[in-house]
C-alpha cells in the first residue's frame, strides 16, 4: 500500500494519542525529538509505554517512533522503548554515512520498519545506492536542512526545485517512497493544497504532518486519482492478466510492456 500520510504526535502529549483512532493518517509517528522539550523526554517515553500497555495500540493503525538521533544523550533510552513495545517501524532523524549509523542499521530487528530523515545537504548529496530491505521510504527534514542558509526559499524556487528531485530520483533509485518535509500551512487550505500539489508533481509519494487538518488534503493530493486507476484498469483488461509482451493495440490503446508494468503497480497487483 502506497504511503500518503504521516502524522506527527507530540510524545509528551498522551492527551492526543486516544485521536490517532478516528484520524486517517497511513503512518502516526510517536515523536521523541525536537517536539519533546529535554525536561520532558522521560515522561514522553512513558506516556508511549502506557499507550501499549493499555492495549489502546489495538486499532488497525500503523505507529511508528521518532528517536532522538544516535549522537545524543537520549538514544539508548530511546531504544530501549523501541525494545519494549510492539511499533511497527522506527523513524530516524539526522540521518548520516558514518559507520556508528550504519552498524546501528544492521542491528535493528527485522521487523521493523525504517524511515530515514535527511536533514543535511552534505548527507542528502551523497545518498547513493544503499542497501537494506527493511527501509520503507526517506524523508527530507528542510527545516533544519534550511537552517544553514541565510535565504528563505519559497516551495516552488529553483534552489528547493533542484534540491527535491534530485532527493526523489536517488530514493527512487533505492526503491524507497519518498516524503515531502512538513508545511507550516494548516490554516490556509489552498496554500497547503498548493503546496502538495506542486510536491507531487516532483515526484513525491506523501508528506508528513503536524496538524490534523492537513491529513486529508494530504492523502486527497498524493493518493492515486481516479482517472490514473481507470487508465491502469483499461491496460489490464485490454490484454488480460496472462500478457506475454510486445506491443498490441487493443481499440485505442496501444499496450506495451512498460505500460502493462505502471499498471500493474499503480493497481497493486
Amino acid at each position: 500500500m502506497k504511503t500518503n500520510s504521516l502524522h506527527f504526535i507530540p510524545a509528551d502529549k498522551p492527551e492526543f494519542f486516544a485521536k490517532t483512532s478516528m484520524l486517517p493518517a497511513n503512518i502516526f509517528i510517536f515523536d521523541l525529538e525536537d517536539a519533546v522539550p529535554i525536561r520532558k523526554k522521560e515522561l514522553a517515553r512513558q506516556n508511549i509505554l502506557n499507550f501499549y500497555l493499555e492495549g489502546q495500540n489495538k486499532n488497525g493503525k500503523k505507529y511508528f517512533l521518532r528517536i532522538n538521533e544516535i549522537n545524543s544523550e537520549f538514544f539508548e533510552r530511546d531504544i530501549e522503548l523501541v525494545n519494549n513495545v510492539p511499533l511497527e517501524g522506527i523513524v530516524i532523524p539526522k540521518f548520516n554515512f558514518g559507520s556508528q549509523m550504519l552498524a546501528f542499521l544492521d542491528k535493528l530487528d527485522s521487523k521493523l520498519k525504517i524511515i530515514l530523515i535527511f536533514e543535511s545537504i552534505k548527507d542528502l548529496m551523497i545518498l547513493s545506492f544503499f542497501e537494506n530491505k527493511n527501509i520503507l521510504g526517506a524523508g527530507l527534514g528542510l527545516e533544519d536542512m534550511l537552517s544553514s542558509l541565510t535565504f528563505f526559499p519559497t516551495f516552488d524556487s529553483d534552489f528547493l526545485i533542484q534540491l527535491k528531485t534530485n532527493f526523489v530520483l536517488k530514493c527512487k533509485a533505492n526503491g524507497w517512497e519518498c516524503f515531502d518535509t512538513v508545511s507550516m500551512k494548516f490554516a490556509d487550505e489552498t496554500e497547503l493544497s498548493n503546496e502538495c500539489n506542486f510536491s507531487r508533481r516532483l515526484g513525491f509519494d506523501g508528506r508528513f504532518s503536524i496538524h490534523p487538518k492537513q491529513i486529508d488534503i494530504i492523502n486527497s493530493v498524493y493518493s492515486i486519482s481516479e482517472e490514473e486507476i481507470n487508465w491502469a484498469k483499461n491496460i489490464i483488461e485490454a490484454v488480460g492478466e496472462n500478457y506475454n509482451g510486445g506491443y498490441q493495440k487493443v481499440g485505442k490503446l496501444i499496450v506495451s510492456p512498460p505500460k502493462y508494468k505502471k499498471a500493474k503497480l499503480i493497481l497493486g497487483i
